[in-house]
């Protein structure tokens, strides 16, 4: 195997320091997805609850309200019973009657709104308060996530920070123009500036070298892809 031209060697440490963080990197936002995830759960399932927790607000008063129509109700039907009682004459006897009967009618109506209300109320209620244990027990879960992260999560930072020193010291081994080039077709090249060469073409986008290219590679330059610009690696 011939040796590599000069500054190749620190393109290569340098892509294995990027690789290296990058998979760091990975795990990280794997951790804080997970994390962030069971909090918007939680966050999700305490919105439903209050949510709930209004609308059994809503049905109750309403219930209080259909209640307090049907007892206004019964209480002019006493009256009225209690006029008739004492009624003067048969017009006023007839009239209290027909009243009577009338009230009799809607407060029948009044009932069955009042019961309606009732049990709308009651399922309100047993909905809210399904939705509260949700909600705790979304919230538990989303805080033994955290606490199942937050070590994970710090570990990782420390060596992210350490692989950041690492790359650092890489790319300050490497000849300026290159580390130029080399940080512009990172920032393309789907993070694999550096790939390797040893069946005839570019590993990054598999195009087939000519002679020419393969001489030089063969005698130790740094060779670019005509293709996708990538530097290649002879080995």
């Amino acid at each position: 195997m011939k040796p590599l031209p000069p500054g190749l060697r620190e393109l290569l440490d340098l892509a294995e320091s990027d690789r290296a963080r990058d998979a760091v990197v990975a795990l990280s936002r794997a951790e804080s997805a997970r994390r962030d995830a069971a909090a918007k759960s939680a966050s999700t399932a305490g919105a439903m609850a209050a949510q709930a927790s209004a609308r059994a607000g809503e049905a109750q008063r309403a219930s209080t309200e259909a209640s307090a129509k049907l007892e206004a109700g019964e209480s002019e039907l006493r009256r009225l019973s209690q006029q008739m009682d004492v009624a003067a004459g048969m017009k006023e006897f007839e009239g209290l009657k027909s009243r009577i009967e009338a009230r009799v009618a809607q407060n029948a109506q009044l009932e069955e709104a009042a019961l309606v209300a009732m049990e709308r109320a009651e399922a309100a209620t047993t909905v809210a308060a399904g939705c509260a244990a949700d909600a705790d027990a979304a919230s538990r879960a989303a805080a033994d996530v955290a606490a199942d992260c937050a070590p994970r999560l710090a570990e990782l930072e420390a060596k992210l920070a350490a692989e950041d020193a690492r790359r650092r010291e890489a790319a300050g081994r490497v000849p300026e123009g290159l580390l130029r080039d080399y940080e512009h077709l990172a920032s393309k090249a789907g993070g694999r500036p550096v790939v390797p060469y040893g069946s005839g073409s570019c590993d990054g986008c598999f195009t087939s070298f000519g002679p020419q290219v393969k001489t030089k590679l063969a005698e130790g330059e740094i060779v670019r892809c005509g293709s996708c610009g990538r530097f290649v690696a002879p080995v």
